[in-house]
């Protein structure tokens, strides 16, 4: 599992609609999954 800390949505957003991060993306090999998701850090 890869985990990666985003300074906030819009800068997820910015990186996806990157064309380097796109290319970087596509040239993962094919048996590579990926499942981006937001989650919010909440205390207990």
């Amino acid at each position: 599992m890869n985990v990666a800390v985003w300074e906030s949505t819009e800068a997820l957003a910015t990186a996806f609609g990157n064309p380097e991060f796109q290319r970087m993306a596509a040239e993962s090999p094919d048996d590579v999954v990926s499942y981006p998701h937001i989650f919010e850090q909440v205390d207990v």
